[in-house]
């Protein structure tokens, strides 16, 4: 694959994005459904100036979508972040397993 100097910026971006054990956890539960700001901070015990800053990041990465209904925001996993996500934890289990 021959990847010019902004693929490779972009691809080392989605990585970056994954970096984050809070994100990381957000996109784990988000894997499973659609879910809304309060129930994520409910679910991870974490506060939500945390988890509005760390979701706003996986927004701006192209990782979850929003949409809002009445006062809420509710955040779904983009499919191919799911994918990765998939494949990366599939990944973790095969080489732990050598």
């Amino acid at each position: 694959m021959n990847l010019n100097e902004y693929e490779v910026f972009k691809v080392a971006d989605l990585f970056k994005a994954f970096s984050d054990e809070t994100r990381v956890q957000i996109i784990n539960i988000l894997s499973e459904k659609e879910l809304c700001v309060s129930d994520i901070v409910e679910v991870l015990d974490k506060n939500q100036t945390t988890i509005s800053h760390q979701l706003r990041i996986l927004r701006q990465s192209g990782f979850v979508y929003s949409r809002r209904d009445g006062r809420k925001n509710y955040y779904s996993l983009d499919e191919h972040i799911s994918e990765i996500f998939k494949q990366a934890v599939n990944h973790i289990k095969e080489v732990e397993e050598i």
